[in-house]
């Protein structure tokens, strides 16, 4: 299920890869930074959520992203499921 519908591909549940830095300066939360290759998970309430961190993406960051996600990232969800399955 698209949490941002016509905006493009980003799932719940799904585990993505940030394909480029993102570098934005928000009015209510001020710089927001990612770098290249960290990885997150977007959850059913809209939020991306960092892996092996206790960090979510601002609300701000993520409406921007959602309105071109394949500019930022990548859906590795499939890839990951493949290793899991060759590692039982």
């Amino acid at each position: 299920m698209s949490l941002f519908g016509n905006f493009g591909c980003m799932e719940c549940n799904h585990i993505y890869e940030f394909k480029c830095d993102f570098d934005a300066y928000l009015c209510g939360v001020g710089r927001v930074q990612v770098g290249k290759g960290a990885v997150c998970e977007c959850r059913s309430n809209g939020s991306l959520y960092f892996l092996n961190s206790k960090n979510y993406l601002p609300y701000e960051a993520v409406q921007l992203i959602a309105a071109n996600p394949v500019e930022y990232l990548n859906d590795i969800t499939a890839m990951l499921q493949d290793i899991r399955k060759e590692k039982k």
